[in-house]
């Protein structure tokens, strides 16, 4: 037998029911066992029930479902609400505000107006380079590599003894030596 769905086994169960009712009569013996006819209608029978119970409980299930969304969105909304007011009534108070579950608000930080042109640019040029700005017909028609120019910036270095002199020599001290370690000999440490 395939993987019938639970009303093709329902009907399929009840009509052996019936069938074993209206044909058979003594004991049977199917698969090793040994069956009356009502105890063999039996197993048959509690399948059906079983069926039946979980149908029932799936729908009893997705009637509970909806009544959890239901009671969570209305929850939702209050504390939302509800979170205005204690933000309202205790501050930004850590701890009181933890008592309640809520969080402080983040400190919102402002972009300057050459930051956020800045983004923008970067963005559009993103989007160029990688085709995000085409049209399905016309990303088709892209091949081949992109290439990208990058600017490479010297980083200027100063060893760690010319550092020490310098700053040594800014503050009118005088410059300590360098051992055969690399350190200053007068840091102290």
């Amino acid at each position: 037998m395939a993987s019938p769905n639970k009303p093709t086994l329902k009907a399929l169960f009840t009509s052996v029911v019936a069938g074993i009712k209206k044909h058979l009569s003594g004991k049977l013996t199917i698969g090793g066992v040994t069956y009356t006819p009502v105890t063999l209608a039996a197993v048959f029978m509690t399948a059906v029930k079983a069926i039946q119970t979980a149908d029932s409980s799936h729908t009893q299930w997705l009637d509970d479902v909806k009544a959890m969304e239901k009671a969570v969105a209305q929850a939702d909304a209050v504390f939302k609400a509800f979170k205005q007011f204690v933000l309202g009534q205790f501050g930004t108070n850590q701890t009181t505000l933890a008592d309640f579950g809520i969080e402080a608000p983040k400190p919102t930080t402002n972009v300057s107006s050459a930051t956020k042109a800045a983004a923008a640019v970067k963005g559009a040029a993103t989007k160029e380079v990688r085709g995000t700005n085409l049209g399905k017909k016309q990303k088709k028609s892209l091949k081949g590599n992109v290439q990208v120019s990058v600017t490479a910036v010297p980083v200027v270095t100063t060893p760690v003894a010319a550092a020490v002199a310098t700053n040594a020599a800014n503050a009118g001290q005088p410059a300590p030596t360098a051992t055969s370690n690399g350190k200053p000999s007068g840091s102290g440490s």
